[in-house]
């Protein structure tokens, strides 16, 4: 009995060291502990790419890539029901665009299912840019429009970094970048720009001229500012691998979890494969920010996999006690 108590607190001293390791990992640095906490969602997320994740088109989408495939709420449908008569794609994403920032964007985060998102930025404009790039995600899928979602980082893919879209044109066969919560797309010699295209801009220092969108304010004081925004995270663009917001708020685990907490929602779904993936553009630049990445996954699923062998050992230990005690009574 005595022998089985001490390796019972072993086993619980052992099994701090690793959750201790990933607390000091959340701690605050420079900017936060929601920001330190993105960066480990990011870790765990973050994939190898080639150049041709970003190139493909909606024909040629790849198998991995999770898109919505069920029903259409009615909100959603309501939304999008104005700009169903708008033959061209290019307009009516823009009009999407458009409707979606009628009443902002005024900041601070919603982190809502994908409905309570879009009724919160309707009548207030409340949110931050990924909830309006999640709100996006359904809107284009409403609208029969292909979208994907992008991000980029200014901290080594931790949580300090924007969201923004694109949406594929078939008329011009091209995606289209568009960022949505701050207001514009860019082009060069009259194109409206894919992100790949907006990156090689960037990173070639070519001449990208900005479009403001027609609704809603223009969050940067001038469009020199919008691209030296975006030029400052050119290294660290990277693509959510899936856009599919219904499917996922619709999902039985994830409505059970949702209620408790946001962090064991993500943790839930990261650990059951239903979060999107990431896919950074790997350019020379950015090797020892993926380099670092890489190392904190493998330490994060190191510590995971402690935790687990601890804790069926420790299992199996309280049994053991159990029956000891059983005996002796």
């Amino acid at each position: 009995m005595v022998r089985v108590r001490l390796l019972t607190a072993a086993v619980l001293l052992a099994m701090m060291i690793p959750a201790g390791w990933v607390i000091v990992q959340a701690m605050p640095g420079q900017l936060g502990t929601t920001e330190e906490v993105a960066r480990l969602r990011n870790a765990l997320l973050i994939e190898p790419s080639h150049p041709q994740d970003f190139s493909w088109t909606p024909a040629e989408r790849p198998a991995s890539f999770s898109v919505d495939q069920g029903l259409v709420p009615q909100a959603v449908q309501r939304f999008v029901a104005p700009m169903q008569t708008i033959d061209n794609t290019w307009e009516r994403g823009l009009a999407l665009a458009n409707a979606l920032r009628q009443q902002g964007p005024r900041g601070r985060p919603i982190q809502k299912d994908t409905v309570t998102t879009l009724q919160q930025i309707q009548s207030t404009g409340q949110g931050y840019c990924s909830d309006y790039t999640q709100v996006f995600n359904a809107l284009t899928y409403a609208a029969g429009i292909d979208s994907r979602e992008w991000g980029l980082s200014f901290d080594g893919y931790g949580g300090w970094g924007h969201a923004f879209s694109e949406f594929y044109v078939p008329e011009w066969q091209q995606w289209v970048f568009i960022d949505i919560f701050h207001g514009f797309y860019v082009s060069r010699n009259d194109q409206p720009l894919s992100v790949a295209q907006f990156h090689d801009a960037l990173d070639n220092n070519l001449d990208i001229t900005v479009h403001r969108l027609q609704q809603g304010r223009f969050l940067f004081p001038s469009n020199a500012d919008a691209l030296a925004y975006y030029r400052r995270g050119k290294n660290e663009f990277y693509l959510w691998w899936g856009n599919d917001s219904l499917s996922y708020d619709a999902h039985p685990l994830i409505k059970l979890v949702v209620p408790i907490s946001r962090s064991l929602e993500q943790l839930a779904a990261i650990t059951l494969g239903l979060h999107p993936t990431i896919r950074p553009i790997e350019t020379a630049s950015n090797t020892a920010q993926r380099q670092t990445m890489n190392t904190l996954k493998n330490g994060l699923l190191a510590a995971l996999a402690a935790e687990v062998i601890l804790g069926l050992l420790l299992i199996a230990l309280l049994v053991r006690h159990r029956q000891l005690s059983r005996q002796q009574g």
